[in-house]
Parts: C-alpha cells; sequence; structure tokens
C-alpha cells in the first residue's frame, strides 16, 4: 500500500531500465524518466587478469548472490562440472535454510573446481573481483544488478542469463545465454585473450560513459532542477 501511494503521490519518478518505465507505465499509469544508476565502481589499480592469464593463470569465473530459486546456482554448478578446466568462485548464501539450498552447497562441495566462500562483506568482494576474468549471472530475472556495474567498472565481461535493457548484447561487454549449453560457450569465447580483452574494454567504456557517478548524477541534478523550477514557488 505505502509502495502505491508513493508512487501515485510522488513529483517526478525515476527508474533504471526501460522495463521498469515500461512496468510503471501499464501497471499505475505513470511516467518515469530511465537515468542510468551510478556506481563508485571497484579500484582497478591492481587489476591485470589479461597478464595472468598470458602467463598461464587458469579462467576464473565469479558468482554473487543468494542460494534461491530465481537465482538458479544449479546451472552454475552444472556448468562447472562440464568445464573442470575453469575454477568457479561462488559468494553468498541461503537467506534461510532450505532443502534446496542444502542440495546446493552439498553438489558444490562435491566439485573441485567450485570455491564456496559464503557470505562476504561488501567491503571484501573487492579481492574477488581482482581475480576474475567474467563474472557469471545466472537468474531468470533482475533488476539492474549492482554486481554488473562492479564488474565493468573494472573491465570484467559477463556471461549471463538476464540482460537488462538489452545493454550486454548491445555494447559487446559480455555474452547473452539461454541455457547451460550456451553458457558453456560463452565462457569458451571469452576464454581466448584477444576476445576477451575486446569485451573488457567495451565493459569498461560502458561503466564510464553512463555509470560512473559524475555521469550518472549530473542527469540527476537536471531532473530535480527542472521539477524546482516547474514547482510554484512559496510566497
Amino acid at each position: 500500500m505505502l509502495y502505491r501511494y508513493g508512487i501515485t503521490k510522488a513529483d517526478k519518478i525515476v527508474v533504471q531500465t526501460r522495463k521498469q518505465q515500461h512496468l510503471l507505465q501499464t501497471e499505475f499509469g505513470q511516467a518515469s524518466k530511465v537515468i542510468p544508476m551510478p556506481c563508485q565502481g571497484v579500484d582497478s589499480l591492481h587489476y591485470n587478469r589479461a597478464t595472468n592469464r598470458r602467463n598461464g593463470d587458469p579462467l576464473k569465473v565469479l558468482w554473487i548472490g543468494r542460494f534461491a530459486n530465481q537465482k538458479r546456482l544449479e546451472w552454475l554448478l552444472d556448468l562447472a562440472a562440464i568445464c573442470p578446466e575453469v575454477q568457479f568462485n561462488v559468494l553468498g548464501g541461503a537467506n534461510t535454510e532450505t532443502n534446496y539450498s542444502s542440495m546446493l552447497k552439498f553438489r558444490a562441495e562435491s566439485l573441485s573446481n567450485v570455491t564456496l566462500h559464503g557470505r562476504v562483506k561488501h567491503s571484501e568482494i573487492s579481492k574477488f573481483y581482482q581475480t576474475s576474468d567474467i563474472l557469471c549471472c545466472t537468474s531468470t530475472h533482475e533488476g539492474f544488478p549492482n554486481v554488473f556495474l562492479e564488474a565493468w567498472s573494472l573491465g570484467i565481461p559477463i556471461v549471463t542469463t538476464f540482460d537488462p535493457d538489452d545493454v550486454v548484447k548491445t555494447y559487446g561487454i559480455g555474452i547473452v545465454a539461454s541455457n547451460v549449453d550456451e553458457l558453456k560457450c560463452g565462457i569458451f569465447s571469452l576464454s581466448k585473450i584477444e576476445l576477451w580483452e575486446q569485451a573488457s574494454m567495451a565493459a569498461k567504456k560502458y561503466f564510464e560513459q553512463f555509470h560512473r557517478v559524475e555521469s550518472s548524477m549530473k542527469l540527476f541534478s537536471e531532473e530535480i532542477r527542472e521539477l524546482m523550477d516547474e514547482k510554484p514557488k512559496v510566497q
């Protein structure tokens, strides 16, 4: 009820994606403005994965999320089972332990190329990005995940089953998949240094252009200024 009240009484609504914009219009009859969300990003000073890979370091894939049906961690575990040469680091856990989450942990622990790190403080996640080549998302749906933005700030491409507003496909900042076999193909493609470097450069360029704090907050400031100009001045 509070959500509906807030939406219908707001003077201006900002959303992250065109899909959210469409849902607001169709469900509530409310117009909104799409503005890329700002993100501080991750310190890229010591990110040298291309060099490390050329020196023989194995491909490392990062997965971050809750152990929930929507996130489909089992797809990543299927992927790990058919890609034994790739290392997979899993960050996260279940909000509440269930048979499903217990099954995921049991299965993950049986795979030698999967490491479960459990819940990790946000301040400590940076070190996992620093040692990853690819971020993998296996979700059925998302909003616009911060982990995407943090990965792109370093130039880490993603292999994902969810593509917000088709930005991954449009800007070449990773590979979109719809099943485990396509995830495998995406991982294999980005295991090639030249293709990885192209996607990495595109990811960083996309982040700098749309999501760096300075770029995004300028758009927010313009919206607020426009709103203030529209509001009648109190006498």
